[in-house]
């Protein structure tokens, strides 16, 4: 039996035409993908590129935005700041001072850093509202 070997880059969201249109899958490794929204299928490539674009860069939309974001697994909680000079980035456990806390140059060392981490793949970022803290 041979395998599917998915030629995409792995650890993003690509767009596959598939019968009656295109859908918009996460590429986890080379043999793994899943649909996104179980498979919705859109008539229209450009709105099923733009849906995968949006994903893709969900994490500098929301910094862009309000210059925080956070992403919470298992009672630990990752944040990222924009700072003067680049992003910083702090792993911590509840209510617990951070564990990990580093800075970085650029979005993509960060996001890489991320996909390094034991958070699983894609991470979920959440907007944070300074006057909320």
């Amino acid at each position: 039996m041979s395998e599917t070997i998915y030629t995409q880059k792995p650890g993003k969201y690509h767009v596959q035409k598939t019968v009656g249109g295109w859908v918009v899958v996460y590429v986890q490794d080379e043999h793994t993908s899943r649909n996104v929204d179980g498979g919705r299928i859109h008539e229209s490539r450009q709105n099923a590129y733009a849906k995968a674009k949006r994903l893709n860069d969900r994490l500098k939309n929301i910094l862009a935005a309000t210059g925080m974001a956070e992403a919470y697994f298992d009672g630990y909680t990752a944040g990222v700041n924009v700072e003067d000079e680049g992003y910083s980035l702090y792993i911590q456990k509840e209510g617990m001072p951070p564990h990990f806390a580093m800075d970085f140059n650029t979005l993509e060392e960060v996001e890489q850093e991320m996909r390094d981490s034991f958070f699983p793949q894609p991470i979920n970022w959440h907007k944070v509202k300074p006057e909320q803290i």
